[in-house]
């Protein structure tokens, strides 16, 4: 009931939100058969292994992970988890709430996440994130920045710096490539410093009406002689999207 409750609230918190860009949409006759909610989304995935944005590897086997979200103006909530199958359960649950502000050139993004982890002993956790993302260059930077709270061995500082591109093979065809590294300064860790590098290549398939697959190849390594929890890994895994 505890974590029912906060996951409530957060959505409540992310339609309250929302109600300025609700109102806005009553102006005109026009406006107001726009949806007040637009983006919605949903997607599922299935993974030979958990490989997180962070660095962390919380199942030893396939995973399947979903989630589903929408955007009311620049707000956007989301609801994600991890199955994982070999457990036959439900190992976390994140509810992110976010705003982005965007330009020609940049999109700003400022959110909160709130980390549940079903299955074990883990407490609960959130954390506040900040990036901002290049737009239309050949090569996109992306600079990442999160804090945790919650108890005293959760708390710390993640920072990400990203490279992107994305080349349109076909009309309804492209492929994107990605590296990353971290700094983790004892963000759920005991321990600081440059944790990993990881690299992604996804081809991205329109299949018409809202749908799009996208089979993926992602791959970390650590860095040695620091965290032990990190590990050396190679993750493919395909994932269909809608978008209503």
């Amino acid at each position: 009931m505890k974590i029912l409750s906060k996951i409530t609230a957060l959505g409540a918190l992310a339609l309250a939100l929302a109600t300025p860009y609700a109102k806005a949409g009553e102006n005109t006759p026009e406006e107001a058969n726009k949806p007040v909610i637009n983006g919605v989304y949903t997607d599922a995935g299935l993974f030979s292994r958990y490989l997180g944005t962070f660095g962390f590897t919380l199942s030893k086997g396939p995973v399947m992970q979903s989630d589903i979200g929408f955007n009311v103006g620049p707000i956007e909530y989301n609801i994600w988890n991890n199955l994982d199958e070999k457990k036959g359960s439900v190992n976390e649950i994140d509810n992110s709430l976010g705003y982005t502000y965007s330009t020609k050139n940049f999109d700003f993004r400022a959110g909160v996440i709130y980390f549940t982890f079903p299955d074990s002993t883990s407490p609960d956790a959130i954390t506040e994130e900040y990036s901002l993302k290049t737009k239309n260059l050949p090569i996109n930077l992306k600079l990442y920045f999160s804090h945790a709270h919650g108890e005293t061995s959760n708390q710390g500082n993640l920072g990400q710096i990203t490279l992107d591109k994305t080349l349109k093979l076909s009309q309804k065809i492209s492929l994107s490539l990605e590296g990353r590294v971290t700094y983790n300064d004892y963000f759920f860790t005991s321990e600081s410093g440059i944790t990993h590098v990881a690299a992604q290549s996804k081809v991205n398939f329109d299949l018409g009406k809202g749908f799009t697959l996208t089979p993926s190849l992602s791959a970390q390594r650590k860095i040695d002689g620091i965290h032990g929890i990190f590990k050396n890994r190679v993750v493919f895994g395909i994932n269909l999207n809608k978008k209503f």
